[in-house]
Parts: structure tokens; sequence; C-alpha cells
């Protein structure tokens, strides 16, 4: 029913749903499952290193509070 970005049949579409031929067809995105793919990588590498860059912001900040509750 719907044509691909590169003009084969990948997809089809029913009441705005997309079903793809195949796992491949899924993985290559109509050709442009790198960008997509490497979207997806680089968000979750970013909040991954978000997540662990501030528990160690957390964890040096609670060291230095427990060090000035200590000289109290």
């Amino acid at each position: 029913m719907g044509k691909g970005a590169r003009g084969g049949q990948t997809l089809t579409r029913k009441d705005n749903a997309m079903y793809w031929k195949s796992f491949d067809d899924f993985w290559h995105m109509g050709g442009y499952g790198l960008y997509v793919w490497g979207s997806y990588g680089a968000t979750f590498l970013v909040m991954a290193a978000e997540a662990l860059i501030s528990r160690q912001h957390f964890s040096a900040a609670r060291q230095a509070i427990d060090q000035i509750e200590q000289k109290k």
C-alpha cells in the first residue's frame, strides 16, 4: 500500500499504524535506519552519562556535607 523512502514496498499503513514486511525492513527504516538508530543510541549514551555524572556529584556533595558536619 505505502511506498518507502526509496520507492520500494517496505511498509503498509492501516489506520495510522505501520507494518513492516520483515524485521530487516524495520531495522533499515526505509533507508534511514542509521540515522534513526544512531539518534536513539546517542540519546541513550547522553542520558546514561547524565545519570552517572549526577550520581558522582551527589556523592561528592554528600561527602562534603558529612565533612562539614563532623567539624562542628
